[in-house]
């Protein structure tokens, strides 16, 4: 595919040049040139950059607001209010709020989420094996991480603390 007349910004390409609009030829998922506009260049046919990245997302708690209510940007309100929504989750449940936020992320053009898990209990949140589910679906669209969200004073028990460490490692 050849992408003719773009606006590479010169924080994001890498190289200096005195050209303003470029024309980027590539190949399956690989770019395989970039240089001078060749074409008409009186106008851009674009801007080229990165995909977006997410480092802080909440996948398991997305698309609830209408259920809950909001929490008037009160954090204490919020842990309170989630803590008696989870009550009610389900892996089908959570898996439809996960695809569709997966689905509108990648179609905004976001193509890696890191997201929070709640891990509350010394149990495996049944979060875990959605979100495993999700990343196996995704994978060549999207990288896809999880993190738990566990109150510290379940990791200050030993037990409880290695055995989500070991479970996270193995994801």
């Amino acid at each position: 595919m050849l992408l003719s007349n773009v606006r590479i910004p010169e924080c994001v390409r890498g190289f200096e040049s005195p050209y303003g609009l470029f024309d980027v030829l590539i190949d399956g998922a690989e770019v395989r040139r970039i240089a001078p506009c060749t074409t008409d260049a009186s106008h851009g046919g674009g801007t080229l950059v990165p995909c977006l990245v997410d480092i802080h997302v909440h996948l398991d708690k997305t698309y609830v607001v209408d259920e809950t209510g909001a929490a008037d940007g009160d954090l204490f309100k919020a842990i309170d209010l989630m803590a008696m929504h989870r009550l009610r989750w389900s892996a089908a449940d959570i898996g439809r709020r996960m695809q569709r936020a997966v689905d509108e992320a990648y179609h905004h053009g976001t193509r890696a989420m890191r997201s929070h898990l709640d891990w509350t209990t010394r149990d495996t949140p049944p979060a875990l094996a959605v979100f495993n589910a999700l990343r196996a679906t995704w994978q060549d669209r999207m990288a896809l991480q999880c993190v738990s969200l566990t109150p510290l004073d379940l990791l200050d028990d030993p037990l409880a603390g290695q055995q989500i460490a070991r479970t996270l490692a193995n994801v």
